[in-house]
């Protein structure tokens, strides 16, 4: 089997992120039935550039069964899904059209001619037809992901009740609350000698602050990039997490160098290993949440489709072409 064609790689480009990809002009084959609709052997091709792990897109890779079968089951899950979507959420299915639409008209302006496009699709041996159904199944599951998403509520005390049964997965150790003092300084916009100045001025601000004059070194700092306190944990960006985290009660730290300049803190109390507030997670706990009921509801539907409708796989594999 050889590397795609000329023309084939401007087809697949946008059907994948892959560089390369196989085509042939078997590929109007019938890899499955799902139902009354056929699935061709191009879009289960397309399906395997989304299951094979980075970095392994070559010949060998692509004989190996696995990833053929893995193919072959997502075009058939999409398949479903469509056929679900187009009897009982037609709205949305519409939506799915529209994206494959727009996605083939991408395609067909990086051709020439309208002769050009259909010399393409004659070298892979598809229609424009077949091309179409693809994008339509690589791009249902993720409108209608987007569509249940949009449309999903889920009450606030759900949200709190998910925070205090699963605590063990916010704890992130011991914190540090901390005053916050920045001498702005952009290297972009000074140079050597201004650099320095603000260096000077940060290491002054410290030692003012150190000899218990801290209400004048604080009246010296750049307010605004960072608040006046903040609670520092093991994960929280923007600071040398480790170095603040050694700090006692009471002490200094810095001047810490950052892209927006020179960062002294005073560690103001200090926190056991406890979980983080509720309202600092309450967004990741609703993504976690939104992914669970998703996958639920997905799942659901996959189920009842499998049963409602007949799905014929037919054996094909690389070797077919």
């Amino acid at each position: 089997m050889s590397f795609i064609l000329k023309y084939a790689k401007v087809l697949v480009l946008v059907i994948a992120a892959a560089a390369v990809s196989y085509a042939s002009p078997n590929d109007v084959k019938t890899a499955a039935k799902v139902g009354s609709d056929n699935i061709s052997l191009f879009e289960v091709k397309s399906f395997v550039n989304t299951v094979v792990p980075v970095g392994k897109f070559h010949a060998g890779s692509l004989d190996k069964k696995k990833y053929w079968d893995d193919a072959l089951n997502k075009a058939v899950d999409a398949r479903l899904l469509r056929v679900y979507l187009k009897e009982n959420k037609p709205e949305v299915f519409e939506k799915v059209k529209d994206k494959a639409d727009k996605i083939i008209e991408t395609i067909r302006q990086r051709f020439n001619s309208e002769g050009g496009f259909e010399k393409a699709l004659k070298s892979n041996g598809i229609s424009k037809e077949i091309l179409r159904d693809t994008h339509i199944d690589m791009n249902v599951k993720s409108v209608f992901k987007n569509y249940y998403m949009k449309n999903l509520q889920i009450e606030d005390k759900k949200l709190e009740d998910y925070y205090n049964n699963n605590k063990g997965m916010f704890m992130l150790g011991e914190s540090v609350m901390v005053k916050n003092c920045l001498i702005e300084a952009d290297a972009r916009n000074l140079d050597k000698d201004q650099m320095k100045q603000k260096k000077d001025k940060v290491e002054m601000v410290l030692q003012l602050m150190k000899n218990g004059r801290e209400k004048r070194g604080f009246q010296m700092c750049d307010n605004g990039t960072f608040p006046l306190k903040q609670r520092v944990y093991k994960f929280t960006k923007g600071y040398p997490v480790g170095k603040i985290l050694s700090l006692n009660k009471g002490e200094f730290g810095g001047p810490y160098e950052n892209i927006y300049g020179y960062l002294v803190v005073k560690a103001v109390k200090r926190f056991n290993n406890e979980p983080v507030p509720y309202e600092e997670v309450k967004s990741n706990i609703r993504q976690i949440m939104e992914k669970s009921k998703f996958k639920e509801r997905y799942n659901a539907i996959m189920k009842r489709m499998k049963n409602e409708v007949s799905v014929k796989k037919i054996m094909l594999n690389s070797t077919d072409s």
